[in-house]
């Protein structure tokens, strides 16, 4: 029985117990694992839980509750003791725990799995002072706020939240695998808006002035009200400006110059939206420029929870790395550095955004408060260091000298300018233009710092600047001298009542080492927080004395900074030598590397400097020595990209240096033969480096080892080997004497193991079933599962120690399935060719398998595979494959899967693009038949090529050759719609009318009726008209499409929907009524053509004229005569015949447009002879048409040939004209109907949805065999 404090949580979804407290019960937990998340989107984890039981104190009550561990619930509650005074408990309430107002550790959370059990029904009580008191099972308890006199005269409220885990987790990034950083010009969406409002919207007034507007990403009417947060916070800021008169007067000078140079007005009338900014002080005591910086805050949140910042685009980073910068600048003989007179303030913000930057301000209490808009960009607004940089960023483009437009874009950093040249005179020409150009936009350089030897060089009047002590960049530079040197300000660490990681942390954050020269010093405080993280101490728990010890050692010589000057200049006199070389090592507590400059000066003596270097923490995961010294060459590879890119300078030569032989033969091997984990860092680190030298430099002169295993600052200060590296660097000899060591690569650690497959005998070779498979993707997949199988079952003292070969399958598993494979095809296909290259036996003697390859020269390569010799083993263009491809059967199975396969790959190509790239590997026997008939089998193809059955032309029915009176047997189809006008006059609109045409079988006359809508009454009063003009027909023949669309598809739907109707009147007068097959027009040419021939005549007399029902009407009379006038038979070559045969003779006896004939008067014959000579005149003309019109029909015009029926049960597909192939309908044939002359022509097809009918040109047959995969 322990005794516990608990804190209740109704907000936390689990309960919680302190490693501490789990500690002393004694137990084996649970492993279950949970992410916990907290305040801030902060993240833990617990990965252990129990089950515990709870008893209270002051009564029997007991249950049972699972909790997770954590090693630190919360901190000590109450943050600090309160006095008894101010809480008066009543003396008939038992508190659960009486000392809840002394601090002490939490041990338990009680979650909401159990707070609302605990919790009884009673009424609360609401105490003097503010707290309630409820009811529970364990007791009374006591929540809520607490008020006294104390906290009401406070001039600040306290308030606790624990962001440790933030801490924890930039803490980890020590360790973490580090990278050089990059640069990264690609845009976010946001970004790219950004940039183009910037472009879209900004101005330069005549001053050159820079006029933005602020990138809102949403309506400032989103913002509340914020003036009454920007009032309160003034006052407190007041009170606290009366505190302290120096700090007021700085900041009332400071926003009196501002409303002085117009960068901020007094408003009198405030405009909507608008926002108003809160400020504060920023007072930085050791500025040579600015002592105070007023900071507006645009985070502050409005009444509607959005803030300024919140509704605008921060856009994209324009600074440029401080280590870029820095690394120039040591580079240059001659140096300067300025500062960009109040950057962000010299660009305008537009007059009509301006409302969204409002402060509140009064130089005195008694002053009324006035409101102020700020005109100009502002500082702590998200936008703010974009709007500026980019302004400049535009001056740079807009610049014709590339010189000049490159140091504005490279060598600012916000607004620091860090330039330089090895010519005086040159670094005076640049600075005058940069500092020319950007004044042209109001930007002003000032404070202009040189080093000592440009003061020799007597600069110009302009730029004389002070040669002192300075900062640049965050790094102290003595100008006169011209050396770097360190600050800290840890006076007072004697003050500090306990050492924790907090405050180590603290400490380590002030030493700014950009380029990393203190490096040897600063790991070993990063090495002691990392085993303090490793510990797993609270932040704010006092450290382990013997750590204390070594860290106290550590903060004596960090005070002795100041100690410590750094030759700015890395080159020599003379520049036109130039090496660079890096040395990189690892230990088990760091690793990283050093980058030195080697030159000559005007002696001929070589000098060599420390340029920069980068180290990281060994990660808490143990990684081998070899592995962790690849880390460390990999820094030194990103370390001199980032050197090459940015340095301007072209080296002589680059050396990489490392003390692990290990390494370099990993770099001197290929990385396909290494494990993942040095594969990849070998990889990247190749394609860094290129063709650099890789030497081998013993630990004792490898600076790179002072690196990774800590040095002590007073023993820094002077170390030769750090800050000149090696001595023989110093040395004229050449450095490959020193690279003696002969590296055995066979022995490296990290290599993969190589798999060999030997085959002595087979017993059988058709164990692999090749026709099972239909593809050869999923052959080869299959049997690289086999191969793996087997590779990990395989016992023996040899693979006793392999790694066994799980996960996805590797490309050198698929190759070695490939290769099986290949080698069984060609045993099973050229079994006695096979055996003889084996045992290296001349083929002889007239054997058929002999002969097919006798051309070829075929030999066995060194996996015992039969490839083609051929004649192009000199070509040097060709890969091996290409010149010696694997020899295959075209009758063999996996010969179908190869040329099926790269029909496939290449999107289904014709036979001889995929002849092509098939003999780019392989050489099948016979390929170009195999090829065009696997083409030819693709289902897919199939679709697109329409392979139409196209039956020989039909005999003509007897309906069209045995003599009879005109429109006896009619065919009858509607053509339209054509616009017609209701009506004449004002007033009158269009409607659609169709037209029904009615034509001889016989004689081919036709007969046009006009009618106004598609009904079935209105057809059959059609046929009522034809009937009594033209007499009863005895059949009439009709189409029966449906395949077509709008108008067309309502003419063809007429007469099928209306058949009964139709039938039953034609019935009635005794007339027999036929349709045609389905989708087959060819079935009716007849009356197509007197359609298309009435059209073709109609659309020249009619054009765009609007006529009414009986112009129309009279329109396709005439059309009609003309029609019937035509020669049915060619025209004769009889000079006496002038009168061709037409339809109008057997109508009207002569052509409907011949001239009227001279009047013959009857007086002297009788009627009957008359009569006589009428019937003897139509006799002639039915002579006529058995011998001339008759014997034009002979000739087939197309479809003369035949060919092959399709076959009951062939898979087709129905042709659609309104849809791609690919969505054509599949069926199969059911029944097929042969004609008079035994030609099928149309067949019954079953589908998905039922069974139709259509002609063979609407049906694409499918291949009869088709290929295994498409089945």
């Amino acid at each position: 029985m322990f005794t516990a404090r608990a804190l209740l949580d109704n907000g936390s979804q689990h309960s919680f117990i302190s490693e501490k407290l789990f500690k002393r019960l004694n137990t084996k937990p649970i492993q279950s694992t949970i992410r916990i998340s907290g305040v801030g989107t902060s993240t833990t984890q617990s990965n252990k839980s129990y089950e515990i039981i709870i008893r209270s104190k002051i009564n029997d009550y007991s249950t049972k509750i699972r909790c997770y561990i954590l090693q630190h619930i919360t901190s000590s509650l109450p943050t600090t003791n309160i006095g008894n005074k101010f809480i008066r408990i009543p003396k008939n309430i038992r508190l659960a725990d009486p000392s809840f107002n002394i601090s002490s550790a939490i041990d338990l959370l009680i979650g909401a799995d159990l707070f609302w059990e605990l919790l009884l029904n009673d009424n609360r009580i609401r105490l003097e002072k503010g707290p309630y008191l409820q009811n529970s099972k364990l007791g009374w308890l006591l929540c809520g706020p607490l008020y006294t006199s104390q906290l009401k005269d406070s001039e600040t409220d306290q308030g606790y939240c624990n962001f440790n885990q933030t801490l924890d987790d930039n803490l980890k990034r020590f360790w973490e695998l580090e990278n050089v950083s990059q640069s990264c010009n690609i845009l976010t969406a946001d970004e790219r808006v950004c940039e183009d409002l910037f472009k879209n919207t900004t101005k330069r007034d005549i001053n050159g002035r820079f006029s933005v507007r602020i990138p809102l990403k949403q309506s400032p009417d989103a913002l509340g009200d914020s003036y009454n947060l920007a009032k309160n916070r003034f006052f407190a800021l007041e009170r606290k400006l009366e505190r302290r008169p120096e700090y007021k007067r700085l900041y009332r000078d400071f926003i009196n110059e501002y409303e002085s140079l117009g960068h901020m007005t007094r408003v009198n009338k405030v405009e909507y939206p608008n926002f108003f900014l809160p400020h504060h002080g920023v007072f930085k005591e050791h500025s040579s420029t600015t002592k105070l910086r007023v900071v507006f805050d645009a985070s502050a949140t409005t009444t509607s929870s959005k803030s300024l910042n919140d509704i605008q685009y921060p856009g994209p980073a324009l600074q440029n790395d401080i280590f870029s910068i820095l690394l120039r600048f040591r580079r240059y003989k001659y140096v300067a550095c300025a500062d960009v007179e109040k950057m962000f303030r010299q660009v305008l913000v537009q007059e009509d955004q301006r409302s969204l930057q409002y402060i509140v301000w009064r130089d005195n209490p008694t002053d009324p408060l006035g409101i102020y808009q700020l005109n100009t960009v502002t500082y702590g607004t998200a936008s703010a260091p974009y709007l500026s940089m980019r302004c400049i960023r535009q001056i740079a483009y807009d610049c014709d000298d590339v010189i000049t437009a490159r140091v504005i874009t490279e060598d600012l950093f916000v607004d620091d300018l860090v330039t330089g040249s090895d010519d005086h005179h040159e670094l005076i020409s640049i600075c005058e233009k940069v500092s020319a150009v950007l004044r042209s936009g109001c930007f002003v350089l000032r404070k202009w710092i040189f080093n000592s030897e440009l003061a020799h060089a007597q600069a110009t009047q302009q730029f004389n600047g002070e040669h002192t002590q300075n900062k640049t960049l965050g790094i102290g530079w003595y100008s006169e001298s011209d050396y770097l040197y360190y600050t800290t300000q840890i006076d007072d660490y004697n003050n500090i009542p306990k050492l924790t990681k907090r405050v180590m942390l603290s400490i380590i954050s002030q030493i700014y080492d950009p380029l990393g020269l203190l490096s040897p010093t600063i790991i070993i405080s990063k090495i002691l927080l990392q085993k303090l993280w490793l510990s797993r101490l609270d932040w704010d728990t006092p450290v382990p004395h013997d750590i204390e010890i070594i860290w106290n050692k550590f903060v004596l010589f960090l005070k002795r900074l100041n100690e410590l000057n750094i030759p700015r200049y890395v080159m020599s006199g003379y520049t036109q030598y130039k090496e660079l070389h890096i040395f990189t090592d690892a230990s088990q507590s760091a690793y990283g590397a050093c980058a030195y400059v080697r030159t000559y000066n005007h002696d001929s003596e070589i000098v060599v400097k420390l340029l920069c270097a980068k180290t990281k923490v060994a990660p808490l995961k143990s990684i081998s020595i070899p592995r962790l010294e690849l880390c460390g060459a990999l820094i030194g590879a990103r370390l001199y990209k980032k050197i090459i890119d940015v340095i301007r300078l072209t080296f002589s030569r680059v050396i990489f240096w490392t003390d692990s032989t290990i390494v370099i033969g990993w770099v001197k091997m290929s990385p396909h033969l290494l494990k993942p984990f040095v594969q990849n860092r070998v990889t990247e680190l190749n394609e860094l480096t290129g063709n650099s030298e890789w030497l081998h430099v013993s630990s004792e002169n490898n600076p790179a080892d002072i690196l990774s295993r800590g040095l002590a600052f007073d023993s820094l200060i002077n170390c030769e080997l750090w800050w000149n590296g090696p001595s023989y660097l110093q040395c004229h000899n050449n450095f490959d004497s020193l690279n003696n060591n002969i590296i055995n690569l066979e022995n490296l650690p990290d290599l993969k193991s190589n798999i060999v497959h030997n085959f002595s005998s087979f017993d059988n070779l058709d164990f692999i079933q090749f026709n099972k498979y239909s593809s050869f993707t999923k052959l080869k997949r299959v049997w690289a599962y086999v191969l793996r199988f087997i590779n990990n079952v395989r016992g023996g003292e040899a693979n006793r120690y392999k790694t066994k070969q799980t996960g996805l399958l590797s490309v050198s598993e698929l190759d070695e399935a490939q290769y099986t494979l290949i080698r069984f095809a060609q045993m099973q296909s050229f079994p006695r060719i096979y055996n003889n290259l084996l045992n290296k036996r001349s083929y002889t003697g007239n054997n058929k398998e002999f002969n097919r390859v006798t051309g070829l020269n075929v030999f066995l390569d060194d996996k015992k595979l039969i490839r083609v010799g051929g004649r192009l083993r000199n070509a040097s263009n060709f890969d091996f494959n290409k010149k010696h491809p694997f020899l295959m059967c075209s009758r063999h199975w996996m010969s179908n899967l190869l040329v099926n396969h790269e029909h496939k790959r290449l999107l289904h190509a014709g036979p001889q693009l995929i002849l092509y790239t098939l003999r780019e590997t392989w050489w099948i026997l016979s390929a170009r038949g195999l090829v065009r008939k696997i083409v030819r089998q693709c289902v897919t193809c199939s679709r697109f090529n329409n392979r139409i059955p196209k039956p020989i032309m039909g005999n003509l029915p007897s309906e069209r050759l045995d003599a009879g009176f005109p429109f006896e047997r009619t065919g009858v189809d509607y053509a339209g719609p054509i616009m017609i006008m209701n009506r004449k006059g004002r007033g009158a609109r269009q409607i659609k009318s169709y037209i029904c045409l009615f034509v001889c079988f016989i004689t081919k006359a036709v007969h046009i009726e006009l009618v106004t809508s598609l009904s079935t009454d209105d057809y059959i009063l059609a046929l009522k008209r034809f009937i009594g003009r033209r007499g009863k027909p005895v059949a009439i023949y009709s189409d029966n499409g449906r395949n077509f669309v709008g108008a067309e598809k309502e003419i063809r739907n007429l007469i099928y929907d209306n058949s009964q109707k139709i039938n039953d009147y034609t019935s009635c007068e005794g007339i027999d009524f036929n349709f045609t097959p389905p989708y087959a027009p060819h079935f009716g040419g007849l009356w197509e053509s007197g359609v298309r021939s009435c059209k073709h005549h109609l659309k020249r007399i009619v054009g765009n004229a609007k006529l009414t029902y009986e112009e129309m009407n009279t329109v396709l009379i005439q059309i009609e005569a003309v029609l019937n006038s035509r020669p049915l038979s060619p025209l004769s070559t009889d000079p006496t015949d002038f009168t061709p045969l037409t339809p109008g003779h057997f109508l009207t006896g002569r052509p409907l447009t011949s001239l009227p004939c001279e009047t013959i008067s009857d007086a002297t014959g009788l009627t009957m002879n008359r009569y006589r000579r009428v019937e003897q005149l139509r006799q002639q003309f039915w002579r006529r048409w058995s011998r001339e019109y008759i014997g034009e029909l002979q000739h087939r015009t197309k479809w003369k040939t035949h060919h092959d029926d399709i076959a009951i049960d062939r898979l087709v597909l129905i042709k659609d004209e309104n849809l791609p192939p690919l969505k054509w309908r599949l069926g199969r044939i059911t029944r097929i109907y042969p004609g008079t002359d035994g030609v099928t022509r149309v067949a019954d097809i079953r589908t998905a949805t039922g069974t139709t009918r259509r002609a063979f040109s609407k049906i694409c047959p499918l291949p009869l065999q088709p290929s295994n995969d498409e089945a």
